[in-house]
């Protein structure tokens, strides 16, 4: 009898050790998981914020390479009557360019057309060209013109018109020709338009878990 009671103690006491090492071990577990799953959320949201971090800058740096290599190929382009040709395929290849501004003095020959400005309106790329300065809101004609009389490549000022209504932000480039005397001179401006409202729909599309 002595021996069934405490044969039933022991067993007792050997079922709560296993309960209590089980709970130990399902707790451990708990907390190590959770621990891990927290720290990929944080590894994860690092790895978004530099990628859009990254994201930004190619942004930024194909925006000036664009616009550098429209300054050296829209004269020739305009003499030959295919500025359209030239920008439209940049427009349809860059989806985050909102705009492109091409001006080019009136004294450079054998060019008909001498302002150029190519837009999105909606999913076409729209264009106004005649032989005056192209403005759509008073920010647009006091931000270009003081940087048309810095004429030195650089970013404007962000601002917004109700053309497309989107935030946007400008690279300049003048556009430059040699003389008889190979000299370097100004004849004209590039502005390329990079939409930040678009940059900023991008980023905030990248989730960090399954709740964003």
């Amino acid at each position: 009898m002595l021996n069934k009671s405490i044969a039933y103690r022991l067993s007792i006491y050997i079922s709560v050790a296993v309960i209590g090492v089980f709970m130990a071990f399902i707790l451990f577990a708990y907390f190590f998981n959770t621990s891990i799953v927290k720290s990929n959320i944080e590894n994860k949201a690092v790895g978004l914020g530099l990628q859009a971090l990254m994201l930004g800058e190619k942004q930024l740096v194909s925006t000036k390479e664009i616009t550098s290599n429209i300054s050296e190929q829209v004269i020739y382009y305009a003499q030959k009557n295919d500025v359209d040709l030239l920008i439209s395929n940049v427009m349809a290849k860059y989806h985050y360019l909102n705009a492109i501004r091409i001006n080019i003095d009136s004294g450079v020959p054998g060019i008909n057309t001498h302002n150029y400005f190519y837009y999105r309106d909606g999913d076409k790329i729209a264009y106004e060209k005649q032989n005056q300065l192209i403005y759509h809101c008073k920010y647009e004609k006091s931000i270009f013109e003081g940087m048309q009389a810095i004429n030195h490549p650089g970013w404007t000022d962000i601002f917004k018109c109700e053309k497309n209504n989107r935030e946007v932000v400008a690279f300049f480039t003048p556009v430059k020709i040699k003389t008889s005397d190979n000299e370097l001179i100004s004849v004209g401006s590039i502005f390329t338009e990079l939409s930040l409202s678009d940059l900023n729909d991008t980023i905030n599309s990248l989730k960090i878990g399954k709740s964003g």
